[in-house]
């Protein structure tokens, strides 16, 4: 590992919102919970006060549509405000807006009803504001700007280019795979490997989605080409001699297992490998070899028979051992030969469908989001787009850009061709703001090396230590926590700067059930014997143990021992973090079971949720009342509830049947005649 440069060691300064410059490249770093989102309101109202800019010339970029909205809120709320504060009579009890108005007095000539007109003009035009994701921005280029990108007046935007992809890998499957061009060997290593186009139309997927991002092949991939005849001979040599004596094999390395390793060599993985020789050399599939760890076929290997021989004693011998050496020295040379071939032609793969991906889109008149954030970066380090780059400085000499530990190469390349970054920046303004302990999440998409870079341009960061959310007894839990170890993040110029609390107000939680209570608690799990548990038992302890605690909770609460606020703890002021519906699912079920009620809350579509399902089961059976099968289905819902021996019994019940068919008919003639949400509410209340 290199040494950091001093720009990425350098520490931040504490960030003055209201003395900060106003130009330049400037990074502004934070953690969780610091008022990342109010600086940037902060920071907007200083240029529309201060600077004078109009809400259509200040870029503000984060990187979901929900944050987009979220954020064009915060500043519109905080716009009227600021409005409300510099009404005559007003009395202005925000200590920043009462600095922010004196700083912004003399550019509106001492009178504050000059700011207050600014910022209600940019209020009332606020739907001009240039709020945007970074897809959403680039989409604006290139509608405004076609020529720049050499593309088509009139585009679609396509959601989700899966179906073109997957068209351009199948039809070079079926060029150079599928048909004679690529060898019976190497087809049939594809197969063993479970490769198809839906596979390699993922992996093409993840390529076009980091264009800027550094492809390393291996030498040589094109030049190879995979022969298996030193396999083939080497594994009938092999298969005869283990044929002939395949008991004497095994019961030599047995015998002789006192002189080798005890850690590589027991009884029990001897007699496994031996099974899998047996399953491999009876199978006659040279290329069928195990892999991995399965059957350890190495333990018969003579070589590594030599090396796992203790000091002073003779190995065990037999003439199979010489035979497994050479046969798993082929299989091994082939199997390297053949990973070289398919990286070879997923190269190529890369390269032909990649290129035809692009030329289908462009002859359907389409675009990706990965292709709008691809044209509006070509059009801007095009040579002879100088006027663009020009243009959009003009238009947004000032960008804010949220979130930017997830910025990637090419979203950076973007911004960093617009203001221009490495050079002086005397009419305009680029403000970096984000959390670089975050750049290390690859799902995100984020890249480290990015921020770093960045940040050197950037030189001295900015910071914000004082935490506005968690309480000031957790924030030194985790100060403890992260910087017992300076790099506890491993990589250079990533660090846990130490964080305060701020003044902001937090809700008072009074915990007296137990006086012991850290506010931040790790629990090991283990087994009776003090042992790691299984995956299995470990997933079992986990819920059972969050349930109990939450239990806990509520019951210590309902007695009085623990209040948030002065009133008592409730299950709303609990929540539980999981990594997958289905731990969510499991959990809420253990809450269940001791009569807690929860509630889940995802990003899961809800047509696909089991409650949808079974709802579209009850609305086919009221549209079908003279079905019984689709009222069969209804009632062995969850939300109806009849089990197997209730739902047999119905059916062997003509007239409870019918009673229950002439109900459904009921429901559906009120469906007709009054709609739906009219229906479902008397079916809740008679079923």
């Amino acid at each position: 590992m290199t040494a950091p440069s001093p720009d990425e060691t350098a520490p931040a300064v504490e960030l003055d919102l209201l003395s900060c410059p106003l130009d330049g490249i400037r990074l502004i770093e934070a953690s969780a919970g610091t008022g990342k989102t109010w600086t940037l309101c902060g920071l907007y109202l200083r240029l529309l006060l201060e600077r004078q800019l109009p809400v259509s010339r200040i870029l503000v970029v984060t990187f979901t549509n929900a944050a987009a909205a979220e954020l064009r809120e915060r500043i519109r709320s905080r716009l009227a405000e600021m409005i409300h504060l510099l009404r005559p009579g007003a009395t202005i009890t925000d200590p920043f807006a009462e600095r922010l108005f004196a700083a912004a007095a003399p550019t509106a000539g001492g009178d504050r009803a000059g700011l207050a007109l600014r910022l209600a003009n940019a209020l009332h035009s606020f739907d001009e504001a240039a709020v945007f994701t970074i897809h959403g921005f680039c989409q604006r280029v290139l509608a405004e700007t076609p020529f720049a990108a050499r593309l088509p007046f009139s585009l679609e935007l396509l959601h989700d280019d899966r179906a073109l992809r997957l068209q351009a890998v199948q039809d070079f499957w079926r060029r150079h795979i599928a048909g004679r061009e690529t060898s019976p060997l190497l087809a049939r290593f594809l197969g063993r490997r479970k490769d198809s186009p839906e596979v390699w139309a993922s992996l093409l997927a993840r390529q076009t989605a980091k264009p800027c991002s550094r492809v390393i092949w291996p030498a040589g991939i094109s030049d190879v080409k995979p022969d298996d005849s030193a396999l083939l001979a080497a594994f009938a040599q092999a298969r005869r001699s283990w044929t002939s004596d395949a008991v004497s094999a095994e019961a030599a390395l047995l015998g002789g297992i006192g002189a080798l390793n005890a850690n590589s060599y027991k009884a029990e993985a001897v007699s496994s490998a031996a099974c899998a020789w047996q399953a491999w050399l009876a199978s006659g599939e040279a290329l069928a070899a195990p892999t991995g760890d399965a059957g350890n076929l190495s333990l018969f290997d003579a070589d590594f028979i030599g090396a796992r021989t203790r000091k002073n004693q003779s190995p065990p011998r037999h003439p199979f051992f010489a035979a497994a050496r050479e046969l798993l020295a082929a299989s091994g040379a082939l199997t390297r030969a053949l990973e070289l071939a398919r990286l070879g032609l997923l190269r190529r793969m890369f390269d032909e469908a990649g290129s035809v991906l692009r030329q289908e889109k462009l002859r359907q008149r389409l675009l990706s989001f990965d292709d709008l954030l691809q044209h509006v970066d070509d059009a801007l380090r095009a040579g002879e787009n100088a006027w663009l780059r020009e243009s959009l400085h003009t238009r947004y000499p000032v960008a804010l850009i949220d979130e930017f530990q997830d910025t990637d190469p090419l979203q950076y390349s973007i911004f960093r061709s617009i203001y221009r970054a490495g050079e002086a920046l005397p009419t305009g303004a680029l403000f970096l703001v984000g959390d670089p302990k975050q750049a290390i999440y690859s799902f995100r998409n984020a890249d480290l090396p990015t921020y770093l870079a960045a940040r050197r341009l950037a030189g001295t960061p900015f910071t914000l230590r004082c935490n506005q959310r968690s309480t000031p007894a957790l924030l030194s839990a985790y100060n403890a926590l992260f910087t017992a170890n300076p790099h506890c993040f491993i990589l250079p110029g990533l660090n846990y700067p130490p964080v305060s609390a701020g003044e902001k107000p937090r809700p008072l939680l009074v915990d007296l059930s137990d006086p012991t209570a850290a506010p931040l608690r790790i629990w090991l799990l283990a087994d009776e014997n003090g042992q790691p548990p299984t995956r299995a038992d470990a997933v079992h302890l986990v819920l059972a143990a969050t349930a109990d605690e939450v239990a806990r909770l509520l019951n210590e609460a309902r007695a009085g021992r623990i209040t948030i606020d002065q009133r008592p703890l409730s299950a709303s002021d609990i929540a539980l973090i999981v990594r997958s519906h289905a731990q969510g699912r499991q959990l809420r079920e253990a809450l269940h079971r001791l009569g807690i009620g929860s509630v889940e809350l995802s990003q899961q579509n809800i047509f696909h949720t089991n409650d949808a399902e079974d709802l579209e089961r009850i609305l086919h059976a009221v549209l079908e009342p003279g079905r019984p099968s689709l009222l069969m289905a209804a009632l062995a819902t969850r939300l109806l509830g009849h089990d197997a021996a209730a739902i047999a019994a119905l059916g062997a019940d003509q007239a409870g049947l019918l009673q229950r068919m002439v109900r459904f008919a009921d429901y559906r003639e009120i469906w007709l005649r009054r709609g739906v949400g009219v229906m479902l509410r008397r079916w809740l209340e008679d079923e």
